[in-house]
């Protein structure tokens, strides 16, 4: 059973991915913030957080947090073309920020809803 995932437990997931991925490339590739850093993050990032969504059905940062990624009609695990444009969104920023009944447009745009898992 699952309940739409408010905004502030998907800002901690992603926060949590972010931080995962940015620590270990900062201090591998350079000292201090380069516009190489920031190009790899995002990479990194992106390919996290689609092969998680596409494998798990989730980031590292949202398993912790018992939040999944579904398919707004269905509520089954997305397929990979709606995992790719999500992770695209998410990449660009502006369509995760922007929400609309609780869902960003990232999510809007492919078809997804990010849930919270509850026990039954």
């Amino acid at each position: 059973m699952s309940i739409p995932a408010t905004f502030g437990r998907r800002f901690a997931a992603l926060m949590i991915d972010w931080v995962l991925i940015a620590l270990p490339i900062s201090a591998y590739i350079a000292p201090g913030p380069t516009l190489g850093d920031n190009f790899a993050n995002l990479g990194v990032f992106g390919f996290e957080v689609g092969l998680m969504t596409y494998l798990a059905g989730a980031s590292f940062g949202q398993l912790p947090l018992k939040l999944r990624v579904v398919d707004f009609e269905t509520g089954a695990k997305p397929g990979i073309k709606q995992v790719l444009i999500r992770t695209v969104g998410i990449c660009l920023v502006i369509p995760a920020l922007i929400t609309k009944g609780g869902r960003g447009y990232h999510d809007i745009l492919a078809g997804t809803e990010v849930v919270k898992l509850i026990s039954a």
